[in-house]
């Protein structure tokens, strides 16, 4: 009884770590921030969890990129934060 026990648990384990793998491959989706000077920015889709700054700053309106830089169409890290300004942004 003892053995059914663990290979049901080994197999519960396995699917479960199957299923978190196959999730973690699904692309993410593209966040596009329109921001009032009319220019798209895709910093969302990687910084979705950045907090507000204050009601008089909302990340989507004034945007990301017109105070720190970078290239607001950029999906890969380093190009996106290649033209950053300033030391270490969000």
């Amino acid at each position: 009884m003892k053995r059914a026990t663990l290979i049901a648990a080994g197999l519960l384990l396995s699917a479960l770590l199957v299923a978190a793998w196959n999730e973690s491959r699904k692309p993410r989706p593209v966040v596009h921030v329109p921001t009032l000077s009319g220019r798209p920015e895709y910093c969302l889709t990687c910084h979705a969890d950045v907090p507000q700054i204050s009601a008089a700053h909302p990340t989507g309106t004034v945007g990301c990129v017109s105070c720190h830089g970078g290239q607001p169409l950029a999906l890969d890290a380093d190009l996106a934060h290649s033209t950053m300004r300033g030391g270490r942004n969000p």
